[in-house]
């Protein structure tokens, strides 16, 4: 006779004297609620929810974090975006999927992802201090198997150690438990467990999976991201936290690259576009060389101011131009002299390769048109130009990428460690002509018909 149940609590009376517990109550809201808490299946369903979250943010273009704030960066994420079909988009859009992170519902996934992984994690250490706890208590464990038909107890004990299970045995004898060679042929019941390894390294998986979520918060709070920031020779660009970033001449530096410095005592690191660095613990990237000529003038030997922007119509002593690959033109204006000058450059240095195009302000027509030199006369007006490369650059700073790092390397870990070794408590019970399994633990049941073969 063989019979397989999920979790009746059993109805066999005990024998020989010794009380056994019978399983937990079932239908106790809060057991069925703590038991649906700590499953597998949770689990697996809120880390797939956020994976596929982090492919759709790696996949997806997402807005930049600073919004319309850098218009560069949120040109380019229209650029992008708007390749999609416009049905798709749109779908997207409202599902968040462009801007994951900042998403209320990525969010709460987050925090309840964060709840669960704690209480199995207390799961884990309660397991671990009741490992040594008496057969005869049953914490969460069903009644699965009943059978007639099983092996004595103790060659159920020697299979289990020979699977590497912590066996512990009882030593009350049945009146009816024969002797022979001083060997023990009955036994009561038989308790197995994979602690402290197996619990140990589901420990290790939810703290691996809490510390990754530690990280992830620190970036979120503390953590900032500036883009599109503009830098020049003689002018910093500042950065949150009272910090600057600098350009620090370099002698004898090719002329596709930039030195970078972090001030104060961030370090510095050399550049060419498109390529990142960490100066002290902000990650700097340059996007791009904005090669840029500092330009002054002087009429009769005194200064005189120079208008590049209808925006700065009182004009300045020395004003900047600034140029980018697609954009190598700039203008600017003489007031005082009557004059408007165009500058055009053809690579990276600007004072090597640009020409110069000067025109009377009164009729438009063209004066001078030559290659750009360092100094230039037009008529009584003497324009001085000197090189200025600038950068696009792009920073942040990321305080839980230590923490994120080692949560996700403690995560593989114990994963794989956790499907080697699962947790699993066994109880094995023989009274009369029975013997009763129960167990708890990812594949128990698998183990159970493995030592009934």
């Amino acid at each position: 006779m063989n019979v397989s149940q999920q979790s009746t609590p059993s109805s066999t009376p005990p024998t020989n004297g010794v009380q056994y517990a019978d399983p937990l109550e079932q239908r106790d809201p809060w057991r069925a609620l703590w038991n649906f808490s700590n499953h597998d299946g949770l689990l697996l369903v809120l880390m797939t929810l956020v994976g596929l979250s982090l492919l759709c943010a790696l996949v997806l273009p997402q807005i930049p974090a600073s919004g319309i704030a850098s218009p560069v960066a949120y040109a380019e994420w229209q650029s992008k975006a708007r390749v999609l079909p416009a049905a798709a988009y749109g779908l997207l859009s409202g599902l968040g999927l462009f801007d994951v992170f900042q998403t209320a519902w990525f969010k709460l996934l987050l925090v309840i992802l964060a709840g669960i992984v704690s209480l199995r994690l207390f799961n884990d250490v309660a397991r671990m201090r009741l490992a040594n706890m008496p057969a005869n208590v049953l914490r969460d464990e069903l009644r699965l198997r009943v059978t007639d038909h099983a092996p004595t107890l103790s060659q159920l004990a020697e299979r289990l150690r020979q699977y590497r299970y912590r066996v512990i045995a009882s030593d009350q004898l049945s009146p009816n438990t024969k002797v022979e060679n001083n060997a023990v042929e009955l036994q009561e019941w038989v308790h197995a467990n994979r602690a402290p390894l197996a619990e140990s390294l589901s420990a290790i998986f939810h703290i691996g999976v809490l510390l990754a979520l530690l990280g992830a918060l620190l970036n979120f709070l503390l953590g900032w991201q500036v883009l599109d920031r503009a830098v020049t020779l003689d002018q910093a660009a500042p950065l949150p936290a009272s910090r600057n970033l600098a350009i620090q001449p370099a002698v004898g530096a090719p002329t596709d690259t930039l030195t970078l410095a972090l001030q104060p005592a961030g370090g510095q690191a050399q550049l060419r576009a498109g390529e990142s660095a960490m100066l002290g613990d902000v990650n700097v990237r340059l996007r791009q060389l904005t090669p840029g000529l500092r330009v002054s003038a002087q009429q009769n030997g005194s200064p005189i101011t120079v208008t590049v922007s209808n925006y700065d119509a009182a004009g300045r002593r020395d004003a900047l131009l600034s140029f980018s690959i697609n954009d190598r033109e700039r203008a600017f204006v003489l007031p005082s002299a009557l004059l408007m000058a165009r500058v055009v450059i053809s690579s990276e240095d600007a004072l090597g390769s640009g020409r110069l195009q000067v025109f009377s302000l009164g009729s438009g027509a063209l004066i001078t048109d030559t290659l750009l030199q360092p100094r230039m006369v037009i008529s009584n007006t003497a324009l001085l130009f000197t090189a200025d490369t600038g950068a696009l650059v792009d920073a942040d700073y990321r305080p839980g990428m230590l923490w994120l790092w080692i949560g996700l390397l403690l995560t593989a870990l114990g994963l794989i460690g956790t499907l080697v070794y699962p947790v699993q408590r066994l109880v094995i019970r023989h009274h009369g002509h029975w013997t009763e399994f129960y167990g708890s633990g990812r594949q128990v049941r698998r183990t159970i018909a493995e030592l009934l073969r």
